[in-house]
């Protein structure tokens, strides 16, 4: 069934309005009270009178007809009035007429999957759209740290990306890892330098037993950071990070407003690949911390739409995505750069680079696509 999109007024607040009045009377009757308000008054039903002198009104108090009028009726002719026309649609004062787009509801054919929680699915994908802002951090938040900048917290995403894959974790895993530590190093500004590695591996462990199966064991990041923590010291860590972030446990990821963007704009495995290729490469750097997730999944998209086939943005992706493509802009410029500057071999931060050459990834990050002018053009600007 195809949707209408339309801006209806709220009239829920003035439905009730008249409710209490019946036949021109009043339905609730005042109570009398048992004594005399000599300070207030009687209440009662009094009505507001004007007030005239006693005795016949006097010529003073005439109503004296203007001559235009009487000049109207003695002719015959009504008189012309000039009426301003009221504009009450804001598109009319904008000079833009309104217009209504037929949106196609693209959970209609997973009615019976039951994974696909179609009867559900636009409820949660706003839940996720109003609830983003409240997850998302503040993108100044490293200039307060002493110990730590820019260039230590992308070098340890880097690194991060790299166990994510040697552990063989889940997308929403590695994304919402990332959040973790953000949310973290946004609350707690006297982390020091040697205890960065400590709080990264810490958010990987607790995303993993929100979103893995089977997860991780704590000997498992001990491990991998070549014993340079005990288990009591991670453990420790993991309590204080999930005091810090209030337990609050569910955040927007990229990937989950991904999914439903590549389904409104049905786009073949290959485009959602490179979709997720570029959201990797907005990790580490931290200027993108001021995109919220909902934008960068759809400026993502966007963007390989675009240097694949020159697929539009249409009117249902727009819809479904919360976002025109004007709005994606400044996002799809500073991805354009990122991928740029991923085709520096000289860059130690090649981890997500060398992770999309693999096969399974159709070694997306080596396509020829990635070498649009478009790419060239956004970068410049």
């Amino acid at each position: 069934m195809a949707q209408r999109i339309e801006h209806r007024p709220n009239t829920r607040l003035g439905e009730n309005a008249f409710a209490g009045v019946q036949k021109g009377k009043a339905m609730v009757q005042a109570h009398r009270t048992a004594r005399a308000r000599s300070a207030l008054g009687q209440l009662g039903q009094q009505v507001n009178r004007p007030e005239f002198p006693a005795g016949k009104m006097t010529k003073t108090h005439e109503c004296v007809p203007r001559k235009d009028l009487v000049a109207a009726k003695m002719t015959g002719r009504p008189r012309a009035y000039s009426v301003e026309p009221m504009e009450s649609d804001l598109a009319t004062l904008k000079g833009k007429p309104r217009q209504f787009v037929e949106v196609p509801d693209i959970d209609s054919g997973d009615t019976d999957k039951e994974y696909a929680c179609a009867e559900y699915a636009k409820q949660i994908n706003h839940y996720l759209k109003t609830r983003e802002s409240a997850y998302q951090v503040s993108p100044n938040y490293i200039k307060v740290h002493a110990h730590i900048n820019e260039r230590m917290r992308a070098i340890l995403v880097d690194w991060l990306v790299q166990v994510h894959d040697k552990f063989r974790l889940l997308q929403e895993t590695l994304f919402l890892s990332i959040s973790y530590l953000d949310r973290y190093l946004a609350v707690d500004t006297t982390v020091q330098k040697c205890d960065l590695q400590l709080i990264g591996v810490t958010a990987m462990l607790l995303a993993s037993k929100i979103e893995e199966i089977y997860t991780p064991e704590i000997r498992d990041f001990v491990y991998i950071t070549d014993n340079a923590y005990t288990p009591v010291q991670i453990k420790a860590c993991e309590s204080k990070m999930a005091a810090a972030l209030e337990f609050n446990f569910s955040d927007p990821l990229c990937i989950h407003f991904l999914r439903r963007n590549s389904k409104a704009a049905k786009v073949d495995a290959e485009k959602h690949t490179l979709a997720k290729y570029f959201m990797e490469l907005m990790l580490p750097d931290y200027g993108c911390l001021a995109f919220p997730p909902s934008m960068r999944a759809a400026a993502a998209l966007c963007l390989a739409m675009k240097i694949t086939d020159n697929t539009p943005w249409d009117a249902t992706t727009a819809h479904y995505s919360h976002y025109q493509e004007l709005d994606l802009l400044p996002c799809m410029k500073k991805t354009a750069q990122l991928i740029l500057k991923s085709k520096n071999k000289d860059s130690k931060l090649l981890s997500i680079s060398k992770k999309y050459n693999a096969n399974k990834f159709y070694a997306i990050a080596s396509s020829p696509c990635l070498a649009s002018k478009l790419i060239f053009v956004l970068a410049q600007d």
